[in-house]
């Protein structure tokens, strides 16, 4: 092929399977399990200056009420983390402050989610700690990922080389759609575009300008989910209204140099809830969490990196999806149609990580026709399973058997069509192999 028709750029997908081998194992990795447990069993938070603030018991106990109700059986509240995870926690939450304002505080306006008007609540709550629970637990999420971040800044040229020379090595643009909070890409690349620009007179802080990010040419790194540096500004009313008060909304989002920074202006601040069309509160967090995403990204910068997304994903044929759950619907319904973009030009990478704790005797084969036809619960997503069967251009997965005799987790497949290149080992298995994935995504 003509070097001239090999994709300049290529879009990246990543998901919280990416930060799990930066270090050995404990409970500060940043699985979902342990940024719950990390959430749920927080009595008091303990400031910077050392000062103390409680945690609302509230964030407990409706943990504590799914894993006794929300399961076909008792679920043991010790042994759930990830199965009743945070988000749906924090989903709980923005649902009792929806609802509770007609239940407690008697709303009776167009602002408020109707179908209160037919339902009661059947768990005992106090009313005064949902939006503090809320706001609490928006924190320690923070928290818990600067953690990581800041192993990760301090080690990107040693320990966590791997990592940083795969995004910085590559001949081609990115366009990374980065649904974690943290800032290793950034650390990763030397130059790249994100939007945010100066603004003058406060040396620290910047703010979005879309056309900034849309028409760059560089790579482009997006955090439709938000950012453990997206905050509140130090900017004064006037300066706020000199010039900006026709262009954004007030709950559009600023970037700080470092989470610090970031962390004084969060604390001890709020906003007014944002509120979706069906009535729901929309909680005002500069990290998007919860089940209605995507009635969350609706402000700056979040519409402008999903509206990136969509158009990075129609002008590419090369797309590499890494440690991504196919949790977020919006977003599988995007990818799924990658084929009716590009036919047969597509060339996707797959980088995931299927675990065979319970299959430990069973033959790699048996496993992946087991994941493929949804015999193990938990294990592979239907809108995994579906984008596989698009990409691969088969509806039948299982006639790809003897195909995938030679997959473990140290090697990789190269589907049929020459047009999937898939991991099952994790991401720095993978990794080891990033000329081989360098070609294929430009193939």
């Amino acid at each position: 092929m003509c070097i001239l028709k090999k994709p300049k750029r290529v879009t990246a997908i990543l998901g919280a399977g990416i930060n799990l081998e930066y270090f050995g194992w404990s409970d500060k990795t940043p699985t979902t399990a342990n940024i719950t447990k990390s959430v749920v069993n927080t009595s008091e938070y303990v400031y910077d200056d050392g000062s103390k603030g409680a945690i609302p018991g509230l964030i407990k106990d409706v943990y504590l009420h799914l894993c006794a109700t929300n399961s076909p059986k008792e679920l043991d509240p010790n042994q759930s983390y990830g199965e009743m995870h945070f988000e749906k926690i924090f989903h709980v939450l923005e649902m009792l402050d929806s609802y509770d304002k007609i239940w407690t505080r008697g709303y009776k306006n167009s602002l408020v989610p109707i179908f209160a008007y037919f339902a009661g609540p059947t768990f005992r709550y106090n009313p005064d700690e949902i939006h503090d629970a809320l706001y609490k637990t928006i924190t320690l999420i923070m928290d818990f990922v600067n953690h990581y971040n800041e192993y990760f800044i301090q080690h990107k040229e040693d320990t966590c080389r791997w990592y940083t020379d795969f995004w910085r090595e590559a001949k081609f643009k990115w366009d990374i759609f980065n649904f974690n909070y943290d800032t290793t890409i950034e650390n990763s690349l030397s130059k790249y575009e994100d939007g945010f620009e100066d603004i003058q007179g406060h040396p620290h802080l910047q703010r979005f300008n879309p056309n900034k990010l849309l028409q760059s040419a560089n790579s482009t790194i997006n955090h439709i989910h938000g950012c453990i540096q997206y905050g509140f500004s130090d900017l004064t009313s006037e300066e706020d209204n000199k010039e900006n008060i026709y262009k954004y909304d007030f709950h559009d989002w600023f970037k700080w140099d470092t989470y610090a920074l970031n962390k004084n202006h969060w604390i001890g601040r709020g906003a007014s809830s944002l509120i979706s069309q069906s009535g729901d509160s929309i909680f005002p967090s500069p990290i998007i969490t919860g089940l209605n995403k995507a009635d969350k990204i609706l402000i700056l910068p979040f519409s402008t990196y999903r509206l990136n997304m969509s158009q990075r994903l129609t002008q590419s044929h090369a797309l590499l999806i890494a440690g991504y759950s196919f949790g977020d619907y919006y977003v599988n319904y995007e990818i799924e149609r990658m084929r009716l973009y590009h036919g047969d030009k597509l060339r996707v990478v797959l980088i995931d990580y299927w675990s065979m704790e319970d299959y430990k005797n069973m033959p790699v084969t048996d496993m992946i026709k087991a994941y493929i036809e949804f015999n193990e619960p938990g294990s592979i997503s239907v809108h995994k399973a579906l984008f596989l069967s698009k990409v691969m251009q088969s509806g039948n997965l299982g006639y790809y058997k003897d195909h995938f005799n030679t997959l473990t987790y140290d090697n990789y497949l190269i589907s049929e069509n020459k047009q999937l290149m898939l991991f099952v080992g994790g991401w720095r298995k993978a990794l080891q192999y990033k000329e081989d994935i360098y070609r294929f995504l430009q193939s």
